[in-house]
């Protein structure tokens, strides 16, 4: 399979058959092996000094030589796509004037989607792009009456929301969006869109249970009609309305032209859809913020008429179509040909979201990137009930998963996630049975106009080395810049029983070992895993 080269077309997605494939500018059919953060970052952690400071001991720098030589590892291990939170230095598009061998820019070129944050930025209003920063629909709740997980999630119907991505999408530039190696855009983090997530216990619990995100139209419900402050973003507010909980106002309104209709439907006893003595104690629409037994629950909405249930489910398939159609439309009205990848990851814990978050998706993106595929008994339930309601869109799947007692981490205990092994083989294992899994996955037969369908177009692989804040071997590299191919990130480069400085080198000369304990062998299950894949495209004749 080739790398894309220039030319005016952008990337696109066609189907094969009836497998989906991303489509480079000229014309090759290319199936996405992506790393999320190449990165850095300056924490110190257990070995005393941060990460940035061992690269630069390492390569001599952390950009020039740096960032070209972590392509050339991550396509020596079978990727060909570096993902969202990464450095600018392994991205194809950064330039470096006057430096020796960067004529073109980043010599070592390799894939990548344009990410920028559409989710968390408006919040901060960075950039300045809006008069006043959007609002948190969670800024406002009483958390006397909702007892589940708090995050961020942009107001979609605050006027920031659209301005701030309009104004970035018109400020951005041109020169990347025509590059040839940026595959579209993808809009916003996953952690600022809280709701966006697994979908409700009713239809699959999360791998493992507990990560369930709250409906989004029972929060808009509940929340403050007004925020005049959002002490987490250091934000004040002149314009202090909420306006998702105007637009259910106006739904509900527009839906029962009466209170008392209204009240017939959910059993409710508002005086006002509007506000009749303020939030938290008035008897208006507005003034809800969960106190009545008519408001059920956050996950199920049990214990709420039928009636109230399609009520908030309807909205809510509005709230996420304002959502996904605001950032497509910004996106499309300036680059009409580029791709809208959506937010980086919709679903969680290997868990669809809620249906209406699916339709309105595939209703404007041209790729769900979500999290879905853990091995998991139901794994082809989950991927059907995606498909049902999102329609024929490709997709591509956030993974990662530790060995934390084989690894730089190896002082903390694995976390509670999916797929968590004792050792970097173990892991191995996983991963190849997890890509293995995407590659066939085929939508089940009887799923109507979908059936028979192979929806996968990439594996999105989170993250490229091992996360200290998190305490978790998330990497394909360790704390030290080891990679876990159990000789790299050993004590002595692959002498047990060894001690003393590093006394290896890697493939391309550089200095490794000096790790604190021997680890094993992560990367050889990852790069057959890759390479077998990539052979089979090219057996099937599928690139072009």
């Amino acid at each position: 399979m080739r790398s894309p080269k220039g030319g005016a077309r952008a990337w696109r997605t066609e189907k094969f058959g009836n497998g989906w494939m991303f489509v480079t500018p000229d014309g090759n059919a290319f199936w996405s092996f992506g790393v999320f953060a190449v990165d850095m970052n300056d924490t110190v952690d257990d070995l005393g000094s941060t990460y940035r400071q061992r690269v630069i001991a390492k390569y001599g720098n952390a950009d020039l030589t740096w960032g070209p030589q972590q392509v050339r590892r991550l396509r020596s291990w079978g990727f060909n796509t570096v993902l969202d939170h990464s450095s600018l230095w392994v991205r194809p598009i950064q330039t470096c004037s006057g430096c020796a061998g960067w004529q073109n820019g980043q010599p070592e070129k390799i894939a990548a989607p344009w990410y920028i944050d559409g989710a968390s930025y408006p919040l901060r209003n960075v950039f300045n792009y809006c008069a006043q920063p959007g609002k948190d629909i969670f800024n406002g709740i009483n958390r006397a009456y909702y007892n589940g997980y708090v995050a961020p999630d942009t107001d979609p119907y605050d006027p920031c929301f659209s301005t701030w991505i309009n104004s970035y999408m018109k400020s951005a530039s041109a020169t990347q969006a025509n590059s040839p190696w940026t595959m579209g855009f993808s809009l916003g983090e996953s952690d600022y869109m809280w709701g966006f997530g697994a979908g409700s216990t009713t239809d699959f619990a999360t791998v493992p249970p507990g990560h369930n995100s709250p409906h989004l139209g029972w929060i808009v419900l509940i929340t403050r009609p007004t925020q005049t402050n959002n002490p987490a973003w250091n934000a004040t507010y002149t314009d202090t309305k909420v306006y998702a909980k105007q637009a259910l106002q106006n739904f509900l309104q527009t839906r029962y032209g009466t209170i008392a209709a209204l009240n017939t439907a959910w059993g409710s006893s508002y005086t006002a859809f509007g506000s009749a003595g303020g939030w938290g104690t008035g008897t208006g629409l507005l003034d809800e913020d969960g106190r009545h037994t008519w408001v059920g629950n956050w996950d199920t909405l049990a214990g709420e008429t039928a009636a109230m249930q399609t009520d908030l489910n309807d909205f809510l398939f509005q709230y996420a179509s304002q959502w996904f159609k605001t950032q497509h439309d910004a996106v499309k009205a300036v680059y009409p040909n580029m791709l809208y990848l959506g937010p980086n990851v919709v679903g969680s814990w290997g868990t669809p979201p809620r249906k209406q978050i699916l339709q309105a998706a595939g209703l404007y993106i041209d790729v769900l990137m979500t999290s879905l595929g853990s091995l998991a008994t139901d794994d082809q339930a989950r991927l059907d009930y995606t498909m049902q309601y999102l329609g024929d869109k490709p997709i591509a799947s956030w993974t990662g998963f530790p060995a934390n007692p084989d690894s730089s981490l190896w002082r903390y205990a694995n976390p509670a996630t999916y797929l968590a092994s004792s050792t970097q083989a173990q892991r191995g294992q996983s991963y190849s049975q997890l890509l293995n899994w995407f590659w066939n996955a085929t939508v089940t037969s009887t799923v109507p106009t979908v059936g028979g369908t192979k929806p996968y177009i990439g594996v999105r692989w989170w993250g490229f080395q091992d996360a200290w804040a998190e305490k978790t071997n998330w990497g394909l590299v360790s704390l030290r810049d080891n990679a876990y191919d159990g000789k790299e990130a050993t004590v002595s480069g692959g002498k047990p029983g060894v001690t003393g400085s590093a006394q290896c080198k890697d493939p391309w000369g550089y200095p490794c070992g000096a790790e604190e304990r021997d680890y094993g062998d992560f990367i050889s299950s990852v790069r057959d895993a890759n390479m077998k894949l990539l052979n089979s495209l090219v057996t099937a004749g599928k690139s072009r």
